[in-house]
């Protein structure tokens, strides 16, 4: 008589799909990064809120050109240089916190230092953790002579001298970005940015400027 175990075939696929999830997550059930996109806690990034994770976001965002932070918050102490022709995203713009503690911009990038061509930042929250602010941007990024072109998509950002600033970006593709109480601009454009699109954008409580 021929008949169907299904309590050990089950048993024996629960196994292997244990194993298969055990190699591509990590044990707080994050995803690793794979072989396209880098995962910002394969490189000792722990995103408790405690931890210093400025070395690790860097050594992260150095080594790809496409970097994923899962939920968390992120404490910075020094200014995140960004590269040319790279991607930086969260799990969505509420579950990813870059707390910026220094007295700097929180996301920084420019031709001169490590180029801007090409880059995309998106589901990210960036919290001003510095109190007395005088100087630093949420995200600053200068494109003179590099022909940048830059899309933000579902960011918000509390705090900062200004939200955004963008010196001298060729394109620029800003889509649903709410910035918060700014000590000067939420949105700030200067030199000769030849084509701004700003969709689903909010400047809130801005203490000079809203655009």
């Amino acid at each position: 008589r021929h008949g169907l175990n299904t309590g050990r075939s089950t048993r024996k696929w629960g196994a292997i799909l244990n194993e298969v999830l055990k190699h591509s997550h990590r044990e707080d059930g994050s995803l690793k990064g794979g072989p396209d996109v880098i995962n910002g806690k394969d490189f000792g990034a722990r995103g408790d809120g405690v931890s210093d994770d400025t070395e690790a976001i860097q050594k992260a965002i150095d080594a790809g050109n496409e970097v994923y932070f899962p939920s968390g918050i992120y404490r910075l102490t020094k200014r995140i240089e960004l590269k040319a022709n790279m991607t930086l995203r969260g799990a969505n713009r509420i579950a990813t916190t870059l707390r910026n503690e220094s007295n700097d911009t929180c996301l920084y990038a420019t031709s001169g230092l490590k180029g801007s061509r090409h880059i995309t930042i998106q589901d990210i929250f960036i919290e001003d953790g510095f109190p007395s602010r005088t100087a630093g941007h949420g995200i600053h990024i200068d494109g003179e002579e590099s022909g940048a072109v830059v899309s933000i998509d579902r960011v918000i950002i509390n705090g900062h001298v200004d939200g955004i600033r963008l010196h001298a970006v060729f394109i620029s593709s800003l889509k649903e970005i709410r910035v918060n109480d700014p000590e000067q601009d939420a949105f700030s454009f200067y030199g000769l940015c030849t084509s701004t699109s700003l969709i689903s954008t909010y400047a809130n409580a801005s203490r000079r400027h809203g655009y």
